[in-house]
């Protein structure tokens, strides 16, 4: 989105090299090359112009705690643990866990 402005040609961002292929086959295309770049260039330009907009400020850490939502804690509200403390569970087949691990942030840092 940086360069662009400041390049006469069209640029593209594309996250990995598997989705350079299209790009390129596009960007060669006599038939859908303009339509292509155009919607890129429009694209681009609406998210620098997104970006340089001004940020919503934030409001003083007085004000938020005024405006906080009050709570009243109730001892018999809040679940007590039944065990504090390490456990270690020896021998215990990782197949169990499988189905209990949440492999989002993997999937979202490596995509």
């Amino acid at each position: 989105m940086k360069i662009a402005p400041h390049y006469s040609e069209p640029v593209v961002h594309v996250l990995d090299a598997s989705r350079a292929v299209p790009v390129t086959t596009s960007l060669l295309s006599e038939e859908g090359g303009a339509d292509f770049v155009a919607k890129h260039r429009a694209e681009y330009d609406a998210l620098r112009k997104a970006h340089a907009a001004p940020r919503r400020s934030g409001i003083p850490i007085e004000t938020a705690r005024a405006r906080r939502t009050p709570i009243e804690w109730r001892a018999e509200d809040l679940a007590t643990p039944e065990f504090l403390g390490v456990r270690v569970l020896e021998d215990f087949p990782l197949a169990t866990l499988r189905e209990f691990i949440d492999w989002s942030p993997f999937f979202h840092t490596w995509n």
